[in-house]
Formats: C-alpha cells, structure tokens, sequence
C-alpha cells in the first residue's frame, strides 16, 4: 500500500508524495488524484497496488458507519454532489481506520465516490 507522505509544501504546489512499500517514493499531481484515483495513478506508472480490494472502515461517534477504499485520501475526492466537497477535518486517519467528524451527515458521505455505508 501506498503511503502519503504529508507536506505543506507539497499542498501549495498541487503535488501529493507516497512511499510505496519497497520504500520507493512515487509523485503525481494533485488534479491528476482527483480525476483518476491514487490506484488508478498507480497501475498507469506500471505499480499494481498492493492493497487492491481492500477496504478501510469508517467511523464516527465510535461506531464504524461504512467503508471506503484503501487509497481513500479525504482532500482528493471528487464529491458526486454539489452540496459537499471535503473540508479539513472532515477525516482524520487513526491506524487502519477513517474518523468522520460530527458534522459530516449520510448525504455527504452518499456523495464520496467509493463510500459504502455498513
């Protein structure tokens, strides 16, 4: 699996860094993300995702809501809804898991492409 590498710098320029299990480091613009998936970027860079099929679980108020992949990164999704996009904060990662915030109710997460809800 693929592991992003977290980066103020890499934000202000639109990139987004993993650290691929063989400790490799593979760089694909943010837009690129955002239109085909971390998965799909891969394979097109000759990678086959480790991971693939995997799912992580979704949880909020302690209670696990859903699953989303596992190359789910909150702030390269493209929302099927015009009435959410993520926001910061939105999800925080803890382990193997995806914490939702409070905020967040079922149409935003029906609208993250690849949620399934439990």
């Amino acid at each position: 699996m693929a592991k992003r590498i977290e980066s103020a710098r890499d934000d202000e320029d639109g990139i987004a860094r993993y650290r691929l299990n063989d400790r490799r480091i593979v760089v694909f613009d943010t837009h690129v993300l955002r239109e085909i998936g971390l998965t799909e970027a891969l394979r097109r860079v000759g990678i086959e995702p480790a991971s693939q099929g995997q799912r992580m679980p979704v949880l909020q108020d302690g209670q696990m809501i859903g699953t989303v992949p596992s190359d789910f990164e909150p702030e390269l999704i493209r929302s099927r809804s015009a009435h959410y996009e993520t926001q910061p904060g939105d999800f925080r990662r803890e382990g193997n898991a995806w914490i939702a915030s409070q905020r967040l109710g079922q149409g935003d997460f029906e609208a993250i492409p690849g949620f399934k809800p439990a």
